[in-house]
């Protein structure tokens, strides 16, 4: 599908996840934590950009990772910037 998104998938964790593709390419994430804690995101893109975050620290790992350090009830939003 070119064009599909999903609203607060639940992931192991705590963590609720939306995702939106457009033109065949991911466009843009969000997670919100539940309760708190650390995760990895592995990056569905090479460049991105935070578009949002509160409650949430974000640390590339320079291996197509994230690390995710997160408050209870934090946000974060990564865009794609190759469109």
């Amino acid at each position: 599908w070119k064009n599909i998104s999903f609203e607060k998938l639940r992931a192991e964790g705590a963590f609720l996840v939306s995702a939106q593709k457009s033109g065949g390419q991911i466009a843009g994430i969000q997670i919100s934590a539940e309760k708190g804690g650390t995760t990895r995101l592995k990056l569905p893109f090479t460049t991105w950009k935070i578009s949002f975050q509160k409650g949430i620290k974000a640390k590339d790992n320079g291996d197509g990772y994230l690390t995710l350090v997160c408050q209870p009830g934090g946000t974060i939003g990564i865009n794609n910037l190759k469109k």
